[in-house]
């Protein structure tokens, strides 16, 4: 049994988790990532750096970007950048919840929504709190990449399908410009996230 499986087991044998397992706490295993129509101009990808989720401990995943033209590309976004502050939704496009970074901690535009406050209104990621006046920005040289790490909580399993969505929370995931271009382009990007739930039992 692996570690993590046996720190779930024991240390939730007294309740019910989120997604209703009665002993222990259920696993969601993100088991593929796909995505589709990135843009020509950049390279974008999705890693599962940790794919099985817990009440008591979240996996994780990267994001990562690359520009790919001869010229700078500014990438905008609210919150941190490039990316923002993401959000699992279904197909349809209702929010299932926010995915968390430790760039928030060292962002004044994104927090806990109990604790952080805005000259403007502010947007709303589940328990989230985004300053959705505020751009933030970071520009890309030929062939730099930059990533960012998320994680990625339990979330109820009641209803949702197998097969969800990543999506930008407040602004778009992917909002770039070429140096020079007379306009931003918002990628049409499609992130599906395929997952399954496994109990401690089943180890």
């Amino acid at each position: 049994m692996r570690r993590r499986a046996v720190l779930a087991a024991f240390g939730g044998l007294a309740g019910i988790g989120v997604a209703g397992e009665v002993f222990g706490d259920q696993e969601l295993e993100l088991t593929s990532v796909t995505v589709e129509n990135v843009p020509s101009q950049v390279a974008f990808d999705v890693d599962l750096l940790d794919p099985e989720v817990y009440v008591s401990a979240p996996g994780e995943l990267e994001l990562s970007v690359t520009n790919s033209l001869d010229e700078p590309v500014t990438f905008y976004n609210r919150g941190i950048a490039p990316f923002g502050v993401p959000a699992l939704t279904t197909p349809d496009g209702r929010e299932i919840g926010a995915l968390h970074s430790p760039a928030y901690e060292e962002s004044a535009l994104v927090g806990d929504f109990r604790e952080v406050e805005f000259d403007g209104p502010p947007g709303y990621v589940r328990n989230l709190r985004v300053d959705r006046v505020t751009e933030v920005s970071v520009t890309l040289d030929p062939d730099e990449t930059r990533t960012e790490s998320y994680t990625v909580r339990q979330f109820e399993t009641w209803n949702e399908p197998d097969h969800i969505r990543l999506a930008g929370g407040v602004a778009p995931l992917l909002w770039f410009e070429p140096a020079g271009a007379d306009e931003r382009i918002e990628a049409d990007l499609t992130v599906h996230i395929n997952w399954q739930t496994r109990s401690w039992l089943d180890f």
